[in-house]
């Protein structure tokens, strides 16, 4: 780098002669720097679209979750305001975990044994054990989908359910009878609270 000033200041004194070279390896750096640019450019924009693929797939897949917990809240809601002597109800469901998506797998296993025997008498066996497996996909329309063997429900840890139901012990324990049977989750993980 100290060698390229001190080329620099001659050349801007006028000491170096040959001033034509000087300006060709200015020119080629210059040229240097834009692709460098350019090809960096390319590369990102091809990077950030495969990121924008994958956030577009997650952001779906998450949307149809949302649905699917929206869903449960909703009809949870609708079928409570039935109850006679219930009112304005509103649903939470806090969850703990994700629904799980079990995908089926194409598993393969080979066991080679191989037996050897050396010139004092000494025997060695030799157990060698290939294991692959890969996720099984259905191709329709030119689009890979995964098979699903099994799709489990997100795990619920509570719900919370406010209603006016006039602080009725009897229609309160419905309440709880009624959520706890439907989430699948015990009675004291659901508080229903009387609403104003």
């Amino acid at each position: 780098m100290k060698k390229v000033k001190e080329l620099f200041e001659k050349y801007r004194k006028g000491e170096i002669a040959d001033k034509k070279k000087i300006e060709n390896i200015v020119y080629i750096l210059i040229m240097l720097v834009i692709l460098v640019i350019g090809i960096n450019q390319i590369w990102f924009t091809e990077d950030k679209e495969k990121i924008e693929d994958n956030k577009q797939v997650i952001t779906n897949s998450n949307l149809n979750e949302e649905e699917t917990t929206q869903d449960l809240e909703v009809r949870l809601k609708n079928i409570l305001e039935k109850v006679s002597g219930v009112s304005n109800v509103s649903v939470l469901i806090n969850y703990i975990e994700t629904k799980q998506i079990q995908p089926i797998y194409d598993t393969q296993e080979k066991e080679t044994t191989t037996n050897e025997t050396d010139n004092e008498g000494g025997n060695r066996n030799i157990i060698e054990k290939d294991y692959s497996k890969t996720v099984v996909y259905e191709e329709k329309n030119n689009e890979k989908n995964i098979i699903i063997q099994k799709e489990e429900k997100p795990k619920i840890a509570g719900v919370i359910v406010v209603a006016n139901f006039n602080n009725n012990n009897e229609l309160k324990e419905q309440i709880v009878k009624a959520v706890a049977s439907v989430t699948n989750i015990s009675e004291y993980k659901v508080q229903v609270l009387n609403g104003g």
